[in-house]
């Protein structure tokens, strides 16, 4: 209810807007898990409110409107505000298939992927603290220093404890 709530009122307020409020739409869109919407308004704060030279345009810049643009970008690709990861929560369809390096999950987690036809292949994680990983994940096993670790799964949440600066390859 509260997410419906909230896409209600996102709607209401349309998409025009300045390219620091456009980059914090595209932010909650992506958080709503739309995809397609966030990736319109990605496309529109690149194409109608960013210069050239890369600036966020609100005469004379905005850096708020850039910072918020690679936000909203890192924010469809991984999220991990409801105590896992979740890759791809709100991929569009342009990004059907692809990659990305060194986006940071809470609780110290450096994530990389890969995905094909919206399936990830390939996902490492780096752990920087330690402490349990939480990974939405239909992966079949967790690999470290060429060893299996434990894992649970649990309504597709594939939990499994790491240690400081090592990293960790989920297999599928």
């Amino acid at each position: 209810a509260w997410m419906d709530a909230a896409k209600l009122t996102l709607t209401e307020r349309g998409d025009q807007s300045t390219g620091w409020a456009l980059a914090h739409r595209l932010n909650a869109w992506a958080r709503t898990g739309d995809g397609n919407h966030a990736y319109r308004l990605l496309h529109n704060l690149l194409g109608q409110r960013t210069l050239p030279n890369l600036w966020d345009f609100h005469p004379p810049f905005q850096i708020d409107g850039n910072f918020g643009g690679t936000a909203g970008i890192a924010e469809m690709l991984i999220q991990s505000h409801e105590g896992y990861i979740e890759l791809l929560p709100a991929s569009p369809d342009a990004w059907r298939n692809g990659s990305f390096k060194g986006l940071c999950a809470r609780h110290g987690f450096v994530v990389d992927a890969k995905w094909e036809n919206f399936n990830t292949t390939s996902v490492t994680i780096k752990s920087n603290c330690g402490g349990i990983c939480r990974i939405k994940s239909d992966c079949e096993a967790v690999i470290c220093d060429g060893k299996s670790v434990p894992m649970m799964s649990d309504d597709g949440i594939v939990s499994f404890d790491t240690l400081p600066d090592k990293t960790y390859t989920l297999v599928f």
